[in-house]
């Protein structure tokens, strides 16, 4: 019976619904022994499933020997030097044979089943693999095996933004459980009890679009700054110089890829780009719903070329064609109103 009383998981904010389904899956004895946990990034996904983990093993805020996550930076502790060396854009499968399910790795290296030994303490054992979407599809088919014959003392979770990149074989071996965005008023009440407030907590609030994660990432790398800085291009296109806007935009992007390689140099320069621009288009998107929401039709033109740029950002364009491509198509859509676009 994987009963528990999850006194970590309770203190989390939003998606309060789920979360209460999943507590009392985790206290029935016909519990399931596999699990995608979907929705957007930074809502408490992982938090939620660290949390219940600890209360199911018993493991206190500390460590486990029973309690095995898996990300894409583990590689930099892997036993492969070629694994350390990687820049970590995926989830390799040599690290998935290292750390839970066991097989040859490209050293030559044969690797036991961790998934498959005794639990080291009490009588379970839980997986975590953060951005599951990471694992390419060898690894995917690769962890089929161990989804279709789990072993009866294990949990495995999947967490994942985008359960669209999993192979439907394996969606379809997991239970799907779906977290949305928190809404205003839990964010407000997140933010509140994390000490945050004023003007520009209110705007990182309705930015991040009800994703702590994704608030706490903008605060970090000084989003509210850059909006600021581009507000006045983002209301009137047609009084703020085209050049300057892009180099105010370049000027952030640079500077977060630096604090973020600074942190961690094996971190893949573009995904670091990627997420810059993902977080600068909210930017953009916040200011064109305030658009369609005062009634300006080109909000919706915007708002459709916006996805369209996200969509070009996934296909490996250049971030500085992305970023000159955002500004000249939002000129070009908004310049034809004579007053500001709010």
């Amino acid at each position: 019976v994987y009963w528990c009383t999850l006194y970590f998981v309770d203190s989390l904010i939003g998606n309060t619904g789920v979360r209460k389904r999943l507590q009392n899956i985790f206290r029935s004895s016909k519990c399931p022994h596999a699990f995608i946990l979907a929705g957007p990034r930074g809502v408490g996904k992982f938090s939620f499933v660290l949390g219940a983990a600890r209360d199911l093993l018993n493991a206190g805020g500390g460590g486990h020997p029973d309690l095995h996550v898996i990300k894409k930076e583990d590689v930099a502790w892997s036993s492969n030097p070629a694994l350390q060396r990687k820049k970590q854009t995926n989830i390799p499968l040599d690290l998935l044979r290292e750390r839970m399910i066991g097989g040859t790795t490209s050293d030559g290296v044969k690797h036991g089943a961790v998934v498959y030994r005794t639990p080291a303490l009490g009588d379970k054992k839980v997986f975590i693999i953060d951005e599951a979407e990471l694992l390419d599809e060898s690894g995917q088919n690769a962890l089929l095996k161990t989804l279709e014959e789990p072993p009866k003392d294990t949990l495995i979770f999947l967490i994942t933004p985008r359960e669209d990149r999993l192979l439907q074989t394996v969606v379809s071996r997991c239970h799907l459980y779906s977290f949305g965005p928190l809404n205003r008023d839990e964010m407000l009440r997140w933010s509140s009890g994390v000490g945050k407030s004023g003007v520009m907590s209110d705007w990182l609030c309705d930015w991040s679009l009800g994703s702590p994660g994704v608030y706490e990432e903008g605060e970090f790398s000084g989003v509210e700054c850059l909006f600021n800085d581009i507000n006045p291009f983002l209301q009137n296109p047609n009084s703020t110089d085209t050049i300057a806007v892009v180099g105010r935009i370049n000027e952030y992007l640079n500077n977060r890829q630096d604090v973020v390689l600074s942190e961690n140099p094996n971190v893949s320069k573009e995904a670091v780009n990627r997420r810059g621009v993902e977080l600068l288009l909210r930017v953009f998107g916040w200011q064109s719903k305030q658009m369609i929401h005062n009634g300006v039709g080109v909000g919706v033109l915007c708002s459709e070329m916006i996805s369209n740029i996200e969509q070009q950002g996934y296909a490996n364009i250049s971030t500085k064609v992305l970023v000159e491509s955002l500004v000249v198509r939002w000129r070009g859509l908004c310049s034809g109103n004579n007053k500001s676009v709010v």
